[in-house]
Formats: structure tokens, C-alpha cells, sequence
């Protein structure tokens, strides 16, 4: 694995896993296709689940190749701010926040 620089922020969702192949399948932001990549011992437990939404980070040179080749190290995933709550709970959420002229944290 290459250890490049991980310049390129990216926000995706979990679109399956696929144990034993040992890949996970992915819609990322910034690519048309769904990306399958092998599953990497940084990416969090929550993660290898469909759905689960996240952002990490990428090289610059997989946006010019046009795909997720695996061939880099990945560093730290974070979820999504809310990912876990449903269309009812997210919109009272955010009323919550603007009641309390608040920024969402």
C-alpha cells in the first residue's frame, strides 16, 4: 500500500459488503460508479454495514484516475452528523436547533 497524501475530502454511503471477497462497495460523492475497494482494517466496525453514511479522505490522483483502486492506505472515517436519525427525528431535530437559534453541532 502506498502511503499518499489524503488531500481530497469525500462524503459517501455504504452501498453493500461483501465478507467474503473481502470488498466493500461504495457511492462516493465525487465518482458516478459505485466503487468497490477491499475492505481495510481502518474502516470503524459501524461501517461495514449498507447505508452507513461517512466521510473520510482520499489522494488527489484517484479523482483524476476517475476511480477508488485501493491502492492506498486508509486513514480515519467519521459517520455522518445525524445519519442515524429518520426523516421525522432529523426534522425535528433541526426545528429544535432553530428554536434555539442555535448552530448544529
Amino acid at each position: 500500500m502506498v502511503k499518499a497524501s489524503k488531500d481530497w475530502a469525500i462524503s459517501g454511503i455504504v452501498h453493500s459488503v461483501n465478507s467474503e471477497a473481502g470488498t466493500i462497495e461504495l457511492s462516493v460523492n465525487c465518482f458516478n460508479d459505485l466503487q468497490t475497494v477491499p475492505i481495510s482494517s481502518s474502516m470503524p466496525g459501524w461501517l461495514l454495514r449498507p447505508n452507513a453514511s461517512f466521510t473520510t479522505k482520499i489522494p488527489r490522483s484517484c479523482l483524476d484516475q476517475g476511480a477508488l483502486d485501493g491502492s492506498f492506505e486508509w486513514e480515519s472515517f467519521q459517520a455522518q452528523q445525524y445519519s442515524y436519525l429518520d426523516e421525522i427525528e432529523l426534522l425535528e431535530r433541526l426545528r429544535t436547533i432553530h428554536r434555539e437559534g442555535g448552530a448544529v453541532s
